[in-house]
């Protein structure tokens, strides 16, 4: 009588968190985080008070060639002057006004029950990640801006931009684009880093099988997607939803299809060799690998991978490509995933334990040689 009273202890727990948010916040309204720095900038006394009232048409029908002050960050200069370039001329195509956007608070939402259960349920939790984020990134950027590497570039940038208010504000609002991206991927790799932690501590501990344990990150890996697939949506992340929570049910319960002695097709739920586990665990890691490589080699700074957004949120520096940093990310990643495919393939060809379903097997076929004899 007590397991059924202690089922509903959570989702009653969490529709209780749900009305007490509805009822002393205001979730329906949240107005966007902001990051601090223009103002400093704009303060300076050679910028103040400058404009130039045809930056935006400057910048859309501009063809300039880079001059740059020769520097050790020359190379680096110019690719971000490039990148920010670019990104600022398809900025002003779409709208001309957008150094000076007006940004309102918006509303969550709530057409049904369920949008505004959902809504007040992790409302708070998000706002409360997001600012956390938001304010460690802007720590971030604030340390680069007195690094050697910053004011090389701002050299290069007002001589490329012009020294006006609507050049800093660019220089900001490019900045700020990137740390907004940047956000949602330095709460993930958070929240990956805690529930990767939490499963091999359960493992660690014999709390769960490796089975369960894989079952769980696919689990993990499935929701990620199903939650950027409803904020986003995006059909890519819906597939990948789909395809992850069915390789985390299947995990969870596996079965084979099994035909009877009449003939008929059944399943039939089957425990996995070690063998098998390990060709699993190879499979999964394998296709992070080629997700990572695939993010790494087809990065530029126009359009950044979620490495690139971590690495500048990590460092503050949105400017920069860090292609140092990801191709040893990519060489770390190349050799633990060779020495996993060797590890892999030695256990594999070595052998395992046989499974429960071999040793009852076994122990049947036993039985059965011994009436005989």
């Amino acid at each position: 009588m007590n397991v059924p009273r202690k089922t509903w202890i959570i989702p009653v727990a969490m529709v209780l968190f749900s009305a007490m948010v509805a009822l002393f916040f205001n979730p329906g309204q949240m107005a966007p985080v902001k990051l601090k720095g223009i103002t400093s900038e704009l303060q300076r006394a050679e910028i103040k008070g400058r404009h130039d009232p045809a930056f935006a048409d400057t910048v859309v029908d501009s063809t300039w060639a880079m001059v740059l002050v020769h520097s050790e960050f020359s190379r680096k200069n110019a690719a971000g002057l490039e990148a920010l370039r670019n990104w600022a001329k398809q900025q002003f195509i779409q709208d001309r006004q957008f150094l000076n956007p007006l940004e309102l608070p918006h509303s969550l939402p709530n057409q049904t029950v369920g949008d505004s259960f959902f809504s007040c349920l992790f409302a708070l939790p998000a706002r409360a990640l997001e600012t956390a984020a938001s304010s460690y990134t802007g720590s971030r950027m604030q340390q680069f801006y007195g690094t050697t590497a910053f004011q090389s570039f701002l050299v290069d940038y007002y001589d490329l931009f012009g020294v006006s208010e609507e050049s800093a504000r660019l220089l900001f609002r490019y900045q700020e684009d990137r740390a907004k991206q940047s956000t949602g991927v330095l709460i993930t790799a958070l929240l990956s880093a805690v529930f990767l932690a939490g499963l091999s501590l359960l493992r660690a501990g014999s709390k769960i099988s490796s089975l369960r344990g894989l079952s769980f990150f696919w689990f993990g890996l499935g929701s990620f997607y199903c939650f950027n697939a409803c904020t986003e949506n995006s059909v890519a992340y819906l597939a990948g939803a789909l395809i992850s929570l069915a390789a985390g049910f299947y995990l969870l319960r596996p079965f084979k299809i099994a035909s009877g002695q009449d003939g008929l097709l059944s399943l039939t739920r089957f425990e996995p060799s070690r063998r098998t586990l390990a060709v699993i665990l190879w499979v999964s890691v394998t296709l992070l690998f080629i997700q990572i490589v695939n993010w790494i080699k087809g990065s530029i700074l126009t359009e950044p991978d979620p490495i690139t957004l971590l690495i500048g949120a990590i460092s503050g520096n949105f400017i920069h490509d860090p292609s140092g940093v990801k191709r040893s990310v990519l060489e770390i990643s190349g050799v633990a995933w060779l020495l996993l495919s060797m590890s892999v393939f030695y256990f594999y060809r070595r052998g395992g334990e046989p499974s429960l379903e071999v040793e009852s097997e076994l122990k049947s076929f036993t039985r059965q040689k011994i009436s005989m004899q």
